[in-house]
């Protein structure tokens, strides 16, 4: 058997030995006896939001930039209902951890003729339209509400939740913005005289209920510069949509220009990261667009902004890079004990999963060696 003087000469391995072990040891890993990150300050929640769903968050996030967003896509006759005022950012995000490099959230509250109502922004901003994007509003809503209950467990009703969607995605928006379009039922007013009935029937036990959509892709600069909008606000909305059909900004800059000049020095550097980070051009370019059409100080931001992108992407590389060397460290560990433990080469097809397999995973088998009576064991749970 595997003695402790050999299991502390394994790289990123550590026994505990000022008490006495009995029974199987327990060979901890750094990567377990860390203590998790506060996710609301750590890079991987960063790392999990697109540069779109960045600049959407800076700007939206905002309620009085929302407000304008909002209130207009919202039918006139609901929108006079709604206290603008006390329209308020709720905490939280309800999309799919895997979703969110394609999809961001934003949730508001306000006051709706007296009574608490939550407006939820999707913004969706994948290279091909979701058609099932009632189903997943569904869950998400579920999700709003299933919330707001363990938020306020005495309540006995539900605050009504009305679903948007900002797209700028590649062409006009074309998924059914109905839930009920999404079942297999006759049409409505083409239903034959026997199927009537039947969809009917079915319509009241189905879920119902409509999204609002704000097609980006579909409007054109000057309607979104029409809008009562601020400057940030437009250029958020600009930009976004200008992304999809262009990769090259310099043009869209000198465009631009008299909204430029009314940002302050953070909505600038917020929009021109989106910029650096999204577009082709180079940031000279852009700096000699801005010093030519808005102001020398625009320029100086541009250029101090690259600058601020390129440390974080050398970070984040050298980051990556230990993470390589640790998850590297963890395959070579395994790999000794495996053959320590069993007194024999590590199979063929053990080898691939060990090559293939995240940290958590190489982290859960080390655990396992001591104790599995073989070497399939040791996998056995993850088949």
């Amino acid at each position: 058997m595997l003695k402790i003087d050999a299991l502390r000469s394994v790289p990123y391995l550590r026994c505990p030995t000022s008490r006495p072990v009995s029974g199987a040891l327990r060979i901890v890993t750094d990567d377990t006896t860390r203590k998790p990150a506060d996710p609301s300050k750590s890079q991987s929640k960063q790392a999990l939001q697109s540069p779109h769903d960045r600049l959407f968050r800076a700007t939206f996030s905002d309620a009085k930039q929302a407000a304008g967003l909002l209130a207009p896509l919202i039918p006139q006759a609901l929108a006079e209902q709604i206290d603008w005022s006390s329209l308020a950012l709720e905490s939280g995000s309800y999309v799919d951890e895997t979703l969110r490099w394609k999809h961001a959230d934003l949730l508001f509250s306000a006051s709706c003729n007296g009574r608490p109502a939550l407006l939820y922004l999707l913004v969706e901003h994948q290279s091909s339209h979701d058609r099932f994007m009632a189903l997943r509003l569904l869950t998400y809503m579920a999700r709003i509400l299933e919330h707001h209950v363990r938020q306020h467990p005495g309540t006995s009703h539900l605050p009504p939740v009305i679903p948007m969607v900002v797209s700028n995605g590649p062409g006009s928006w074309s998924p059914a913005t109905d839930m009920h379009a999404l079942f297999d039922l006759p049409p409505e007013g083409e239903a034959s005289q026997s199927q009537e009935p039947v969809r009917a029937a079915l319509l009241p036990h189905l879920p119902s209920f409509r999204y609002l959509v704000d097609d980006l892709s579909a409007a054109s600069e000057e309607s979104i510069q029409r809008r009562a909008l601020s400057e940030q606000a437009t250029l958020t909305l600009l930009a976004l949509r200008h992304i999809r059909n262009l990769s090259v900004f310099v043009d869209a800059l000198a465009r631009w220009s008299p909204l430029l000049r009314q940002l302050d020095r953070r909505a600038l550097e917020q929009l021109l990261t989106y910029i650096l980070e999204t577009g082709d051009d180079p940031p000279e370019a852009l700096a000699d667009v801005l010093r030519s059409h808005v102001t020398a100080e625009s320029s100086e931001v541009a250029m101090s902004t690259a600058e601020r992108l390129r440390q974080e992407g050398r970070q984040e590389g050298q980051l990556e890079g230990e993470a390589r060397g640790r998850q590297n460290a963890l395959r070579d560990s395994l790999l000794l004990l495996l053959r320590e433990q069993f007194k024999q080469e590590v199979p063929g097809p053990a080898q691939a999963r060990i090559a293939a397999a995240s940290a958590d995973e190489l982290s859960q088998w080390l655990t396992r060696v001591l104790s599995a009576p073989t070497i399939s064991d040791v996998f056995a749970e993850n088949d």
